[in-house]
């Protein structure tokens, strides 16, 4: 059983998403402190400088200047790559 808000029609076919998933925005943090190149060891690490030097591997943060996401790995020096 699905239910829907009062006052709202059922959706027209069957096993619509009643409850959509929002796209994620970016962070809008224009601090310079956090754009560094290292995370701090948690899984997100904000905003970074891309080919900055990370040092904790797969953790991922986004892009300061276009915002698009990127990870922290090598090969060699770990650095924020796509």
């Amino acid at each position: 059983m699905h239910l829907v808000a009062p006052g709202t029609r059922c959706p027209a076919e069957q096993n619509t998403d009643l409850h959509p998933k929002s796209t994620p925005t970016p962070p809008t943090d224009d601090d310079d402190s956090s754009s560094g190149g290292s995370s701090t060891g948690g899984a997100s690490s904000g905003t970074v400088t891309p080919g900055a030097y990370c040092s904790t591997s797969g953790a991922t943060g986004i892009g300061k200047t276009n915002g698009k996401l990127y990870t922290c790995k090598g090969p060699g020096q770990k650095r924020w790559r796509l």
